[in-house]
């Protein structure tokens, strides 16, 4: 992973990691839960974040808290997957500079992910 960009997923379920790793077609950086993706930001940098809201120990919303607030690095971009949809969830995670795109309720469509993750990476 060191010629390529750093991307984490953070999901409690194996089988939604492993999907979105298969689509994306590398190898990343992955956790179960909010404290071990807040350990493991800090440790690789990741500039992509995929992560479910709803989060064993430390949910989605306050591990992108902690992350904005950590001082010397660079706020990572973040792309929502989950299973559910709620108005308030998107007005959240543009708050910190994901847009609707970025929103994968009850599903992920394979295209579109790969076009978010080329999308951040090329900024």
């Amino acid at each position: 992973m060191d010629n390529q960009p750093v991307i984490m997923i953070v999901h409690p379920d194996t089988t939604i990691t492993s999907e979105v790793e298969k689509i994306l077609g590398v190898s990343v950086i992955k956790a179960r839960d909010g404290e071990e993706a807040l350990f493991k930001h800090r440790e690789h940098k990741p500039r992509v974040i995929i992560t479910d809201l709803n989060l064993p120990r430390m949910s989605g919303y306050r591990l992108m808290t902690e992350i904005r607030e950590s001082n010397g690095s660079p706020s990572p971009a973040y792309i929502i997957v989950t299973d559910k949809h709620s108005s308030r969830q998107l007005e959240w995670i543009m708050k910190f500079g994901s847009s609707e795109r970025d929103y994968f309720p009850r599903g992920i469509n394979p295209e579109r992910l790969r076009e978010r993750i080329d999308y951040h990476l090329s900024r």
